[in-house]
């Protein structure tokens, strides 16, 4: 017999599957970065403010960090010094090709 309305026990059932059905999802918009083994590098991610705000730690030594965000975090690594491996383009900044090196 089917009952339009089951007893508790098997909604809770139903509920728990459908929840384990794809638990995990993208992130859209975000991406993950390595960080290289610098301390410097992790201490100034730990500590400036403005960085703090733009990034999200993850393990494994990588952040994640919104695309709209990235054009923020190169400037703000090359004000102490980074250059940053994120291709200028791809963050918006004008190319370093033909200056003078």
């Amino acid at each position: 017999m089917v009952s339009l309305k089951p007893p508790a026990i098997w909604e809770d059932f139903f509920a728990k599957t459908l929840d384990r059905i794809a638990p995990l999802r993208l992130e859209p918009g975000y991406l993950v970065l390595k960080l290289s083994g610098d301390e410097e590098i992790r201490s100034l991610l730990a500590s400036d403010p403005v960085l703090r705000e733009i990034i999200l730690k993850v393990e494994g030594l990588r952040i994640a960090v919104r695309g709209n965000d990235l054009k923020k975090l190169a400037k703000r690594l090359e004000q102490f010094g980074y250059l940053s491996p994120i291709p200028r383009q791809a963050v918006g900044l004008p190319s370093t090709a033909g200056l003078p090196t």
